[in-house]
């Protein structure tokens, strides 16, 4: 369903179509299976049908009062195997960032400004100084994926299986690597997360000691 309420025609056909390339992507190099097997398509009502996976979604798992820190560590190495896996499938040549450009737009729409306000101005400088080393630094690229979070993964018996997914043809690693982590630190603002923070602190760390090697 579209933002508007209606069936999304487009997004169903993507997504159908990214499921059954990952999951023949898999079968081909070898490897964990990632994803549910898309079984057939319905294009003028948008709806496709998929394999029942075993499980419980990844947020509800880590929310739970049940699930100990040692168990949040490990569910957080079960996400970052899975993105590990998924972006040695789609592995491509290497590319630098274009922070040095973004910095320029950045100072001139600052510029552009009657009266910054002063952290805007500390903000800019620290970028100045850091951008054109960091725009050096060579990024890893591979697939990514549109929404890469917590709520898309099914995990079972520490082995994640990803749902909801649409592969964007090339973007820097980093850019799902930070997704993840980013929609970790946003569930410990809710209330149930503020319960579970430690949980959620471990996940974070076990999906980066899952995904760095």
């Amino acid at each position: 369903i579209g933002a508007n309420g209606q069936p999304d025609h487009s997004m169903a056909k993507l997504e159908y179509a990214s499921l059954q390339r990952l999951a023949a992507q898999v079968r081909t190099m070898g490897g964990i299976r990632l994803c549910p097997d898309a079984t057939g398509i319905v294009e003028e009502e948008a709806t496709f049908a998929m394999s029942w996976e075993q499980g419980r979604e990844l947020t509800g798992l880590l929310l739970s009062r049940a699930t100990s820190v040692r168990e949040g560590l490990e569910l957080g190495r079960a996400a970052g195997n899975w993105l590990k896996v998924f972006h040695r499938l789609g592995m491509n040549s290497a590319f630098s960032n274009d922070l040095p450009e973004k910095v320029l737009f950045c100072k001139e729409a600052i510029t552009a400004l009657h009266n910054p306000p002063h952290f805007m101005t500390d903000c800019l400088r620290k970028l100045e100084a850091t951008a054109l080393p960091v725009g050096k630094i060579q990024l890893p690229v591979s697939w990514a994926l549109g929404d890469f979070k917590s709520d898309n993964l099914i995990v079972d018996n520490k082995q994640a299986v990803g749902i909801d997914i649409h592969i964007i043809e090339q973007d820097a690693v980093t850019y799902n690597v930070a997704q993840f982590l980013v929609h970790l630190e946003l569930l410990c603002w809710t209330p149930r997360g503020l319960l579970q923070r430690p949980v959620l602190e471990a996940a974070a760390q076990g999906f980066l000691n899952a995904y760095l090697p």
